[in-house]
């Protein structure tokens, strides 16, 4: 949970995925008065295109908890149309989820906990292996 203005906006780990209702309670902004605009609409038709993503996936609808998630780049849109503090900081919690997810991701693909253990055991010993210890067999 991020904290502006005395609110806590959740940002899922899973996905980077805001609650905007709880991000237009910190800026005190109606949710109506950001989807209306033309300009929100074309961001959004955009957006859906190039990232292949269904608008109603963009902006989720509202869930049984009473939450209305929207992507990092929508999160991002509504925020510097907000203003403020709220433009400033989603950046930057955008930007850091996917620090931490490349960082985890780095973290996962250098882990050899999947990889066979005999495997793992000729490779040690390939390692080990020095040619100059042979017996010399008779030419």
């Amino acid at each position: 949970m991020r904290i502006l203005n005395n609110v806590g906006i959740n940002q899922r780990r899973a996905d980077s995925y805001f609650d905007i209702y709880l991000m237009c309670d910190a800026a005190e902004k109606d949710l109506p008065d950001y989807l209306d605009l033309r300009k929100t609409e074309r961001f959004l038709r955009a957006l859906s295109e190039e990232l292949g993503i269904d608008q109603s996936e963009l902006v989720q609808p509202e869930n049984e908890k009473g939450e209305r998630w929207v992507h990092p780049y929508v999160a991002i849109n509504f925020a510097q149309w907000a203003g403020g503090e709220l433009a400033v900081q989603t950046i930057k919690w955008v930007l850091q989820w996917f620090r931490d997810k490349v960082y985890e991701t780095t973290e996962k693909e250098e882990s050899f906990e999947d990889v066979d253990p005999k495997f793992t055991a000729w490779i040690q010993k390939a390692a080990k292996f020095d040619p100059r210890k042979l017996k010399k067999t008779s030419e």
